[in-house]
């Protein structure tokens, strides 16, 4: 301040010099001008102070994320000096380096800081979303160690009623604890699992939510001296199940079709019952459903229902026009057709005749040639094991148009389904499924039927569809991709929360694929959210506070943070030391030397 003040003195004073010498003569008067002149424009740049361009070497700078302990941070600090140091987010102070620079956010890097010769991430890293924004610069990641907790989790964020609930998943960082994982909801604890001492311990739930609704599950792991290592919340929207029309055809009365029945009209679906007691003759059952006749299958008839369920009996005497009007109603209307199990299947195999519906489910006969048990594994996003049911003696060959559905204890496929035009057909072996309900498990025939069922019937649904990201563990916050399968030009789609006004949402089309429409919200409260589209497709999910699932979170963080190097590394490659161009003022030394000569010639010319 003490040089600024007498700067502005010396110009002041040169100032008054220059405007107050008298005339010389005019022999020099061009002299006398340009003198004056450098000594206007010298006072004039002084205030406004120009800057030029400058090279200079990039800066080695680290950046302290979450997670950075005293030991990772000496390490790194006596192993290489660092130009800069930044701190970003609630890292402990009395880990950080007298020279740490606390950052708003990683984009304050790239605009206080765009060249950098290589940037060392220490702690748990960042997420995706933050590292997009960092510099182009080499980096390097100095991972902290992860806490204890839940190490990976999966459940499926909407199920219908009746379907059961799993959650899968891993606890790693409790070696040398023994407790109780307990899984509960608001009413109390719903199931548990007791841990020994170990590593890396798998757990599994599954559970059936007793009504439609947001339900709110809590796990906790709690040891033997009662102290709560985990807590973690987390959420499941269950809906009313969709309202099918079924059309049931068998060879003769059965056990299973009388439990099948009364499952499905429980569920509220419309059934039409057809089962021979004779040749041509047939007793037929209607429930929810007005009454019709069903002595010959056409395509009328089949135009009214979403799925066919028929035994290979039933298939193997049916007439060509009804194989035909069958054809038609899969591949034309999208109708699903399940083949429940019958010996006629390998009458079915062995003529060569096949329906082009069935043209690519052959069948192997097992090494136990009597009828077996066998513990079906149902391979959906969530799989779940049910207990022993009777099966048939063999199993479905695999082949690439088969997606298959269930598999026993030997990774023979069970069921499977093939699509056919815009249809769907399953084939199931396992038989006798009422036995689970004469045993007393009525939840494992519920979800196996609805498991069955669910995949092969033609949909009611709205024509769009809302899907979000796997697992559903959303923070407030954060970006949450929503997407939005439609085949309607300019979607839309409404978001509500409990306590806030509702908002908008405006999709951006794939150019690659038409139909799926993606956008991006950000949560700015916890709690439920729901979604509506524009022409009906609804879906809820929940949000949780940015302290919840902490293992979980940096887990994610490393994983984004590794991967981030890799394609950082393979983008940029080997190249020589980075160099910043900066901006560098001009000194004011400069200036005062032309304003001092200028005056001095001037006071010279005066004098002789």
């Amino acid at each position: 301040m003490i040089a600024i003040a007498v700067l502005a003195g010396l110009l002041m004073w040169g100032a008054l010099f220059v405007f107050a010498a008298p005339a010389a003569s005019h022999s020099r008067a061009l002299l006398r001008h340009l003198a004056t002149a450098l000594a206007i424009a010298a006072l004039i740049l002084a205030f406004l102070r120009p800057s030029w361009q400058a090279h200079s070497p990039a800066a080695d700078a680290l950046l302290i994320t979450q997670g950075a302990d005293n030991a990772l941070l000496d390490s790194l600090l006596h192993r290489q000096a660092f130009n800069t140091v930044f701190a970003l987010g609630a890292t402990d102070p009395k880990w950080l380096p007298p020279t740490a620079q606390p950052i708003p956010d990683v984009a304050w890097i790239g605009r206080y800081f765009p060249a950098i010769n290589q940037l060392r991430i220490a702690g748990h890293g960042l997420k995706s979303y933050d590292l997009e924004q960092l510099p182009s610069a080499p980096l390097a990641f100095h991972e902290a160690a992860l806490q204890s907790g839940i190490m990976a989790i999966d459940w499926p964020r909407e199920i219908a009623l009746g379907e059961r609930l799993t959650v899968h998943g891993r606890l790693s960082g409790f070696a040398d604890q023994t407790g109780l994982l307990k899984l509960s909801d608001l009413a109390g604890i719903v199931d548990s699992l007791k841990f020994e001492q170990g590593e890396n311990r798998p757990f599994r739930f599954s559970i059936l939510p007793p009504a439609v609704g947001q339900w709110l599950y809590r796990l906790q792991f709690i040891t033997e001296a009662a102290d709560t290592l985990v807590d973690v919340l987390f959420g499941v929207s269950v809906r009313e199940p969709e309202q099918l029309r079924i059309l049931m055809l068998h060879s003769m009365p059965r056990f299973e079709t009388r439990f099948l029945k009364e499952m499905l009209a429980r569920s509220g679906h419309a059934l039409a019952i057809r089962s021979a007691i004779s040749r041509d003759r047939f007793r037929t059952e209607f429930i929810n459903l007005a009454e019709r006749d069903l002595s010959a299958i056409d395509a009328t008839i089949l135009q009214n229902f979403d799925l066919l369920i028929a035994d290979a009996a039933t298939i193997r005497d049916l007439s060509q026009p009804e194989l035909r009007a069958i054809s038609q109603a899969i591949g034309e209307n999208g109708m699903g057709l399940l083949i429940m199990p019958d010996i006629a299947f390998s009458e079915l195999d062995s003529t060569g005749n096949l329906p082009p519906f069935l043209a690519y489910f052959k069948f192997q006969k097992g090494d136990d040639l009597e009828r077996r048990e066998i513990t079906p594994e149902l391979l959906g996003p969530q799989e779940i094991v049910l207990s022993k049911i009777p099966a048939l003696s063999m199993a479905l060959q695999e082949d690439a148009a088969l997606q298959p559905l269930i598999r026993d204890g030997q990774n023979r496929t069970m069921a499977a389904l093939a699509r056919f035009n815009l249809g769907r057909v399953g084939v199931t072996l396992i038989e006798e499924s009422y036995r689970w309900v004469l045993a007393g498990d009525s939840q494992a025939h519920a979800a196996y039927w609805s498991f069955l069922i669910t995949r092969l019937a033609r949909s009611q649904a709205v024509s769009e569809k809302l899907m979000l990201p796997q697992p559903p563990i959303y923070f407030v916050d954060e970006p949450l991709s929503i997407t939005l399968h439609s085949p309607h030009p300019m979607p839309g789609a409404i978001i509500r929360s409990a306590t806030q006004t509702p908002d908008s949402l405006r999709f951006r089309q794939n150019e690659l694929e038409p139909q799926r429409w993606r956008t991006t919200f950000w949560p700015r409260e916890t709690g439920w959210y729901t979604i509506t589209s524009d022409r009906g497709a609804e879906t809820a999910f929940y949000v949780l506070p940015l302290t919840s699932w902490p293992r979980l979170q940096q887990a994610q963080k490393h994983a984004a943070t590794r991967a981030f190097v890799r394609t950082q590394a393979a983008q940029i490659g080997p190249q020589a030391s980075a160099v910043a161009l900066t901006s560098q003022p001009v000194s004011l030394v400069y200036f005062f030397i032309i304003f001092l000569l200028s005056c001095t010639y001037l006071w010279a010319e005066r004098k002789f």
